[in-house]
């Protein structure tokens, strides 16, 4: 039987890990000759509050913590979002100094897909609770037209999404920018 409570974070740890790997392996051996670029994809959903309510606006910024910046966090910082350490405690694996250094090196370019959209709404977890991915996040995920009246197509306009991912995915590129990580071929800095 495996651990739900933990294994996914493993699994997430080392799919970085080993994207870092591939990524070094072409960017020392291939990516001169080739000039070629590495990138990743990673999947974005959108969240939007069940209500306006601090608890709904809270956890649709969780639920986006934990589902993109799992993965983003890490690539551009060389560690997890805070939250996520907060919750997740000792169930979270760690990078090293080196980790993180290799891992911030590890892409030229970042994708990010946008396919669903769901309404977030606080979920109230007791301690005794049994511990998954999903309920680490707190939040009721939902595209339900009859549970919530309004089917989240119909509530959320493509223009406010997009400036939104904008904004979010700017800030990133900005801080990547800063460090010149696409001026150059190799960055083991």
């Amino acid at each position: 039987m495996g651990d739900s409570a933990r294994e996914p974070y493993v699994v997430g740890h080392n799919f970085l890990l080993s994207h870092a790997s591939a990524a070094a392996l072409y960017k020392e051996k291939y990516q001169l000759m080739q000039e070629g670029k590495v990138g990743i994809t990673l999947m974005g959903l959108w969240f939007e509050p069940l209500t306006n309510l601090p608890g709904d606006v809270a956890a649709a910024k969780r639920t986006e913590e934990f589902i993109l910046g799992w993965f983003l966090h890490p690539l551009v910082y060389g560690t997890y979002p805070a939250h996520m350490k907060e919750v997740l405690g000792s169930r979270l694996p760690s990078f090293g100094a080196e980790e993180s250094k290799f891992l911030k090196a590890s892409f030229d370019f970042i994708g990010i897909t946008h396919y669903n959209a769901m309404y977030q709404g606080e979920y109230n977890t007791s301690s005794t609770d049994l511990r998954n991915c999903l309920a680490d996040i707190y939040a009721k995920l939902s595209t339900s037209k009859v549970q919530f009246g309004k089917n989240i197509f119909e509530q959320v306009q493509e223009f406010p999404r997009f400036i939104y991912y904008y904004s979010m995915v700017s800030e990133e590129i900005a801080r990547v920018h800063q460090r010149e990580v696409w001026k150059s071929s190799t960055y083991h800095s």
